[in-house]
């Protein structure tokens, strides 16, 4: 399931208005906390290693649905990022 090269590629979620990096180590999903400056701290979130990463938004709307807000009422797939990314796998715009 998993691959070597998933441990260099860097998914970004705005999930309710709190960015997340999320890459795959080791078969298990590692989530950090992306502040606006480009510091990064261990986000407290545990995502079971049975999630897809064509599940990981829906997850993470589960997981965090009390925090949304009426301006940001969403989870947002921002971009995959690192050396596995390929442009055409997803569209951040």
């Amino acid at each position: 399931m998993s691959d070597s090269s998933d441990r260099t590629t860097v998914l970004i979620y705005d999930v309710f208005g709190r960015r997340l990096g999320i890459t795959r180590e080791c078969g298990q999903w590692v989530t950090v906390e992306l502040g606006t400056e480009g510091k990064h701290r261990p986000a407290r979130v545990a995502i079971p290693e049975w999630v897809e990463e064509d599940g990981l938004l829906r997850f993470l709307a589960d997981l965090y649905h009390e925090s949304a807000s009426p301006e940001k009422p969403d989870v947002v797939f921002v971009g995959k990022f690192g050396e596995s990314a390929s442009t055409s796998d997803h569209d951040p715009s």
